[in-house]
C-alpha cells in the first residue's frame, strides 16, 4: 500500500478523529480510504445514471419521430422524473438533499 501526505482543514480533521474515536474505524487512514471508496462508487453510479438517461432520451427521440406522444403536461413529466430520481437515490443510499 502506498502512502501519501494530505492536508485537511480543521473541521475535516476533527470529523476524521471523531470517526476513529467513536470506534467505527481503527485508524485515520481507514476513514479516508472508506470515504474515497464511497466517492468512487458514487462516481460509477452517476455514470450509470447518465448512461440510462441518455438511453431514455434516445428512446424518446425515436418515439417522437414515430409520432408516439403522451398526454402528460411538462410539469407532470418533470415531477415523475424527479420522483424516479429520488427513488433511485434512496435505493443507492445516496442523499443529496432533494
Amino acid at each position: 500500500m502506498s502512502n501519501i501526505h494530505i492536508s485537511l482543514n480543521p473541521q475535516l480533521l476533527e470529523f476524521v478523529e471523531n470517526m476513529v474515536s467513536l470506534g467505527g474505524y481503527g485508524t485515520r487512514s481507514e476513514v479516508i480510504n472508506q470515504a474515497l471508496r464511497q466517492m468512487q462508487e458514487e462516481s460509477v453510479l452517476h455514470k450509470l445514471q447518465l448512461f440510462k438517461l441518455q438511453h431514455e432520451l434516445n428512446l424518446g427521440a425515436i418515439q417522437a419521430e414515430e409520432g408516439n406522444f403522451v398526454d402528460d403536461s411538462l410539469d407532470d413529466i418533470y415531477n415523475q422524473a424527479l420522483q424516479s430520481h429520488k427513488n433511485n437515490l434512496n435505493k443507492s443510499g445516496v442523499n443529496n438533499g432533494l
